[in-house]
């Protein structure tokens, strides 16, 4: 076959491809519609199924990703959004709006942006433009700015647990310079100690330090 009759070949076969994708896509949204259904009127009941997911599973061979994902975005989407979008990006797109506590506008989804490192630096992706990737790593950065470190102890048993730290011998090979005792502050305002690489032979010296650092901090008789 001549290269023109193969690149032809492949354009109808690409074709051929992205409209079963979108069959596929409205099928699974389709899909998504019955088990919500079954899972609201408990109908797996009737067969004795503990769940949605094992009556799918059991009656249908459907495993339970498949049956979370078809919910997802049948619960949040109509099946022309599926359809045109693949099911792929749309869960994306729920869970990005999970992180961000933006569920309720799922619907609204075409105008979102997502904000991601490409090349260096920071890019807003329109949706239209965003592959499930792009909206999983949008996700992730989200994720990671929420992630505030709680906020470090700077009280007297601050200074005195890192006395206690600083008694000890050096951590044992494999484990570098790391900070062996750490204090920080509970949301509570409560002093939260954390021990890292202490050896069994090295337990004695930490609990004695733990014994005198509560012995200095009682009242007096």
């Amino acid at each position: 076959m001549e290269l023109p009759a193969r690149r032809d070949q492949l354009e109808q076969l690409n074709h051929r491809m992205r409209a079963v994708l979108v069959e596929a896509a409205r099928k699974l949204w389709e899909i998504g519609q019955i088990c919500l259904t079954v899972d609201a009127d408990r109908l797996h009941d009737l067969g004795d199924f503990a769940d949605v997911y094992a009556w799918a599973h059991a009656e249908h061979s459907i495993s339970r990703p498949t049956v979370a994902k078809a919910m997802e975005v049948a619960t949040h989407f109509n099946a022309e959004m599926a359809a045109r979008w693949g099911t792929e990006k749309l869960v994306s797109t729920v869970r990005y709006l999970r992180a961000t506590k933006r569920i309720e506008a799922a619907g609204d989804a075409t105008s979102l942006r997502f904000r991601v490192w490409r090349d260096g630096k920071y890019k807003a992706i329109p949706f239209v433009d965003a592959g499930y990737r792009d909206i999983d790593d949008a996700r992730k950065l989200v994720l990671r700015s929420a992630a505030k470190p709680p906020t470090p102890s700077d009280d007297e048993t601050a200074r005195r647990i890192r006395e206690v730290g600083a008694a000890l011998p050096p951590a044992p090979p494999g484990f570098g310079r790391v900070e062996r005792v750490r204090v920080q502050k509970a949301s509570d305002g409560r002093s939260v100690f954390s021990f890292h690489a202490i050896p069994e032979d090295d337990l004695p010296a930490l609990i004695a330090g733990l014994v005198a650092l509560v012995a200095s901090r009682a009242p007096a008789e």
